[in-house]
């Protein structure tokens, strides 16, 4: 990447138009995709293969990252929560809520 060239063309399964949110696994071989749906999925890169689907937020989502590890991902949203989600399981691991 640092020459400037693709290296890799991702092919969304789904309509990614609204999407807002991205997140490369450090191993590059995963995506996370967050949108206006209120919905994140984790893609493996080469397949296209949908890994899991994080529900949970309310509000559009206006960040994604996977950790490290490549175990967990965490998502922002438009509703004032940031979530930490378990990817393999699909499962939230916990919540932070914005004070009201």
């Amino acid at each position: 990447m640092a020459d400037g060239q693709e290296t890799v063309r991702f092919e969304f399964p789904v309509n990614v138009n609204n999407s807002w949110a991205f997140g490369l696994a450090r191993d590059g071989q995963r995506v996370i995709v967050g949108s206006d749906d209120v919905l994140a999925r984790v893609y493996d890169v080469k397949t296209g293969k949908l890994i899991a689907t994080l529900r949970g937020h309310t509000g559009s989502l206006w960040g994604a990252a996977l950790l490290p590890d490549g175990k967990q991902a965490l998502t922002g949203s438009g509703d004032g929560s940031l979530r930490v989600w378990d990817v393999a399981s699909g499962q939230q691991v916990r919540a932070f809520k914005k004070k009201t």
